[in-house]
């Protein structure tokens, strides 16, 4: 009896472990599909161009009556900045890279305040990757975050 006892666990434990495996594979498979998913709505669907231009100065991004703040912002970037930044009339920021944590640091106060007009932060990480030296809007998106985490702020937009 104890044998036969020991092979109906082994049977089944081998059985758990099979579902498992088939689990896995069912995973792995939708989150492939969820990939091709992403890649084809990417592929067709148009994406909603930003409203500014090369030109366009920062301080046209700024909700109404936060102006005190964007200017708060852009006095702590002037000392990481390479050339003056007029808060009213500035749209290209040239930073001294050694000092971009403290421009991501002031940035991410700015949006905490909610000193943007806009719903998602992507907008604004999206005009500083083409008016500054920043990088890419996505780099500056996780550095933002990661400034977030590290002080433990909660994010609120993160899109």
């Amino acid at each position: 009896m104890a044998k036969r006892a020991k092979k109906k666990a082994e049977a089944w434990k081998l059985e758990v472990d099979e579902i498992d495996r088939q689990l896995r594979e069912i995973i792995e498979k939708k989150k492939e599909l969820q990939k091709r998913k992403r890649e084809l709505i990417l592929e067709h669907t148009e994406h909603k161009r930003p409203w500014w231009d090369d030109d366009t100065p920062m301080v046209s991004l700024v909700s109404t009556g936060m102006r005190r703040e964007f200017r708060q912002m852009i006095d702590a970037w002037q000392k990481s900045s390479k050339v003056e930044i007029d808060y009213r009339m500035t749209a290209h920021f040239e930073f001294k890279l050694v000092f971009k944590p403290g421009v991501i640091r002031a940035l991410s106060k700015a949006l905490q305040l909610g000193v943007f007009r806009y719903y998602y932060n992507n907008d604004v990480f999206r005009y500083l990757s083409t008016h500054s030296n920043l990088g890419d809007w996505d780099t500056i998106k996780r550095e933002e975050l990661r400034y977030r985490e590290k002080v433990g702020t909660k994010n609120e937009e993160d899109s």
